[in-house]
C-alpha cells in the first residue's frame, strides 16, 4: 500500500512486482513436474520441483530461476539447505554428503568458497578456507577424532584417492605424511607416512 492509498498485489523482489498475480499450479516442465506458485506461465515463487532425474528442489523461484531459501536434495541421499542464486548455491549453506560428512559455510556458484567447517562421519573437523570447492592450501585448523589437533600447510585435500593412488604422485624417497580422513586423504609434507592411529 502506498502513501496514497493506492496498493499492488503480486510477487515482489527487491520492492519490484514480478508480473502478474501468482497462482498455485502444477506444470509439466522439460526437466520435471513443478507445483508452487505461477506467474506468467513460470514458477515465481515458493514451489517444489521434482526432477526427471531424481533431484528434488523446494524453495523459492524468480521467472523459473531458482532463486532464494531452499531445500536441495540429491538420489544419492546427498542434501544441501541454503541460499541460491541464479540456479547455482550461492551464500550461507549446509551440504551433507551421502556418506555423512557435513559442510557448513558459503557457496559460490555451486562450490564451496571461503571460511566454512567440514566435519566427517567419523567424527574429523576442519576449520578453515575453501577454494574452487576444496580445502584452502594455506590455512585451517584439522581436529581429528583422535584429539589431535593439526595446523599445518597441505595441499590438494579431500579427494577420494586410495593412498596407493595419491602416493604414485610423489617419487620414491619424499617424505609425505598422510592422514586417513573421511572420505579422502590430507597430505603434507616433511613426516612420514602414518594413520590417523599413529601407525607407520
Amino acid at each position: 500500500t502506498r502513501a496514497n492509498g493506492s496498493s499492488s498485489t503480486g510477487y515482489f523482489v527487491d520492492g519490484t512486482r514480478i508480473g502478474g498475480l501468482a497462482t498455485i499450479q502444477t506444470l509439466d516442465l522439460r526437466d520435471g513436474r513443478y507445483h508452487g506458485y505461477v506467474i506468467d506461465g513460470k514458477p515465481c515463487g515458493l514451489g517444489e520441483m521434482v526432477y526427471k532425474n531424481g533431484k528434488t528442489y523446494l524453495g523459492d523461484w524468480v521467472n523459473g530461476i531458482r532463486t532464494g531459501a531452499a531445500y536441495f536434495t540429491w538420489p544419492d541421499g546427498a542434501s544441501y539447505s541454503g541460499w541460491f542464486d541464479n540456479d547455482c548455491m550461492e551464500g550461507a549453506g549446509t551440504y551433507t554428503y551421502a556418506n555423512g560428512d557435513v559442510y557448513q559455510g558459503p557457496f559460490h556458484r555451486d562450490l564451496k568458497e571461503g571460511q566454512g567447517v567440514l566435519v566427517a562421519a567419523n567424527g574429523d573437523r576442519y576449520e578453515g578456507g575453501f577454494v574452487d570447492g576444496h580445502i584452502e592450501r594455506n590455512g585451517g585448523i584439522w581436529l581429528l577424532a583422535t584429539g589431535e589437533r593439526i595446523e599445518k600447510d597441505f595441499v590438494d585435500v579431500y579427494k577420494p584417492l586410495s593412498l596407493e593412488s595419491l602416493l604414485d604422485n610423489y617419487t620414491v624417497g619424499t617424505h609425505v605424511e598422510v592422514i586417513r580422513w573421511g572420505m579422502g586423504y590430507r597430505f603434507g609434507y616433511g613426516a612420514i607416512v602414518k594413520d590417523v592411529d599413529g601407525s607407520n
